[in-house]
């Protein structure tokens, strides 16, 4: 199976972003918490599937990272959105793409502290068409993940 993943557009990402912002607003969390989760997919362009695999990879894939308090005590809400998941298939071959955004906030004034895109594309036999789904999700999301602890900093 071979995935490689890329950069992305830069003004959708701002906008889902801001949109995501705006939807959501201010949230709360416990003092001690960094970082606070959300996950946003359009219900009417994905299965329920790929909602759930989703959340549970951007959460899993948070929770790999080691990520410590504050000290000044500022926490943070990570919002996650899946842009695209397609699956092409060719004759022998099928293609997946995905592309995620994420938007890293200021829990308590909401203020944007940075967007993060990740792309990926992964290639493989008909016969593991839901793999290639799962790794180029998983490939897009670590994409976006890798530039979270220097955001933090």
């Amino acid at each position: 199976m071979r995935a490689h993943a890329g950069a992305g557009t830069r003004a959708l990402i701002c906008a889902v972003a801001a949109v995501g912002a705006l939807l959501v607003g201010p949230a709360a969390a416990a003092p001690s918490e960094l970082l606070r989760v959300e996950v946003f997919t359009r219900h009417a362009q994905r299965s329920m599937q790929d909602a759930r695999q989703f959340e549970t990879l951007v959460r899993r894939e948070v929770g790999r990272l080691s990520l410590k308090p504050r000290r000044d005590g500022k926490a943070y809400v990570l919002s996650a959105a899946l842009l695209k998941l397609r699956t092409l298939a060719g004759q022998d071959t099928v293609t997946s793409s995905c592309s995620v955004s994420l938007a890293l906030r200021d829990l308590r004034s909401g203020r944007m502290r940075a967007v993060m895109h990740g792309n990926a594309h992964a290639t493989d036999a008909r016969r593991h068409a839901l793999d290639t789904r799962a790794t180029a999700m998983r490939v897009a999301v670590r994409t976006a993940l890798s530039r979270l602890p220097s955001a933090l900093d």
